[in-house]
């Protein structure tokens, strides 16, 4: 359950939970325009240094704050995130938003409509503050497009808060968001969430019905919530799906665990992973196991990313309306691998790697590996080298989590902050097993002592004259 904010409600908003802010709005504790001021005001303080909004809606926020809280004078039978601000990743159409994908290469037209995933959300009645910044065309692992200055990390401002939504999760690791949308096509949803100390769900294949209303069999992509804890992550989850039952947030709050046999593994053929990252995943495994759990160790598949990388290239090359020559020259080299696989090859090409990634889960229940093998880089180390070289370094980062984008399994990144940098967790279950690995990272969470606050440069709170309480 929500629990009541406390201290000063005006200045301690961004410390709080998603579900406990929805609660506090459904009790009358905080009205909606409170909490919207509240998160714009952060905003416009903290994201000139770290770029992680594209676009910001502050009157189109406030109005639908307002009508939020007249809602709320008849009935208080609202939707369970009802009221709470979000933001939108900028490769996903809002309505009479612009979306630039990232790129000079698109035209910046605004869209009439909202995408099948934008839509679902924005029936859970809750309030988009703006657009957030994503790689171009979200083909990188950190979040650097020629549109604007890179995204950069709350932890340490040198370094990348991730990609390819890295947007959302430097917005909310520094608490201008509560929680916030992003998509995963070969990690760009747990890669921002291990950089930034957040959780992250990619979840499986179909559970979020794709935004563009492609056929979901074989697709790659799919959206999913970043947040700073697992129930906050489960509840917006349950608003992406076109179910609705609360099932995620259920399986969050259950947090139970049956004697599951549990895979180890720590190295990968792609990238050398640190003792660092590999400690914090075999923790994971210790305190599942000390919960009654089997682990054993695994060894990953043989695979690089010269394999996959023609199926990846394929994903941008079905974006409409582009021109190649305004983008830069990692995406379009990354695009041209693409164009070396006609339809009936990728499908051959994806049916091999899932029969090879799938022999990693085999006999398992869930999977423990890193998020990432190694610390987030400093921003602007891959554009500065030549395409292939760029996008080939910065690869490794999805050493641990592209696979799974291939098999369509779920796949969760919780953090551990024992050191000065977070370092983000895996754990992956079978096709279908959402709920299943969404508890697990809850017990995790609670064994670390999460859910964890926001980086500590934006711990503190702030008072501006625009502070008071709206009249």
């Amino acid at each position: 359950m929500g629990q009541s904010v406390h201290t000063d409600r005006y200045l301690d908003m961004h410390s709080q939970p998603a579900l406990s802010l929805a609660a506090a709005i459904r009790r009358g504790e905080l009205t909606c325009r409170e909490v919207t001021k509240y998160f714009l005001n952060r905003i416009d303080r903290f994201d000139p240094e770290l770029s992680s909004f594209v676009e910001v809606w502050r009157h189109r926020a406030m109005f639908a704050a307002a009508r939020r809280d007249l809602h709320l004078r008849v009935s208080r039978d609202v939707p369970p995130l009802f009221g709470v601000p979000v933001g939108i990743k900028d490769v996903h159409l809002v309505r009479a938003g612009r979306t630039r994908f990232g790129s000079r290469g698109i035209p910046a037209v605004r869209s009439p409509i909202d995408d099948r995933v934008v839509a679902t959300m924005r029936s859970a009645r809750m309030v988009v503050l703006g657009k957030l910044a994503s790689s171009e065309l979200g083909v990188m692992p950190v979040t650097e497009p020629d549109i604007h200055p890179p995204t950069r990390n709350p932890w340490d401002l040198a370094r990348s808060s991730g990609g390819s939504s890295g947007g959302s999760s430097a917005a909310v690791a520094a608490g201008m968001l509560p929680f916030a949308h992003g998509s995963d096509g070969a990690g760009s949803i747990r890669i921002p969430a291990a950089f930034t100390g957040l959780v992250g769900i990619k979840p499986s294949r179909g559970v979020v019905r794709s935004a563009f209303w492609e056929p979901d069999e074989r697709i790659l992509h799919t959206s999913g919530p970043l947040a700073r804890g697992v129930e906050d992550a489960a509840a917006l989850l349950d608003t992406m799906t076109s179910a609705r039952d609360g099932r995620y947030l259920a399986a969050a709050r259950a947090a139970t665990l049956h004697r599951l046999r549990v895979g180890l593994c720590v190295q990968s053929p792609v990238a050398e992973t640190t003792p660092e990252h590999a400690a914090a995943a075999q923790r994971v495994a210790q305190l599942l196991e000390a919960r009654g759990c089997t682990v054993v160790e695994v060894q990953a598949p043989e695979g690089s990313v010269e394999e996959f990388l023609p199926l990846y290239g394929r994903l941008f090359l079905a974006f409409p309306l582009v021109r190649w020559n305004r983008t830069q020259a990692i995406t379009r080299w990354v695009a041209e691998q693409g164009r070396s696989l006609d339809e009936g090859q990728a499908r051959e090409l994806q049916d091999r790697l899932t029969q090879r990634f799938l022999s990693l889960s085999e006999g398992v229940d869930l999977l423990i590996s890193p998020t990432t093998p190694e610390p987030p880089p400093n921003v602007g180390i891959f554009h500065r080298m030549p395409a292939r070289e760029g996008f080939l370094e910065a690869s490794r980062f999805g050493a641990y989590t592209a696979l799974f984008n291939v098999t369509g399994q779920p796949a969760i990144s919780v953090p551990i902050l024992d050191g000065p940098l977070p370092i983000g967790v895996q754990i992956a279950g079978r096709v279908g097993d959402d709920a299943l690995i969404i508890s697990a990272a809850r017990i995790i969470e609670r064994e670390l002592g999460g859910p964890f606050p926001v980086a500590p440069r934006y711990r503190g709170n702030f008072r501006t004259s625009s502070d008071s309480r709206p009249r």
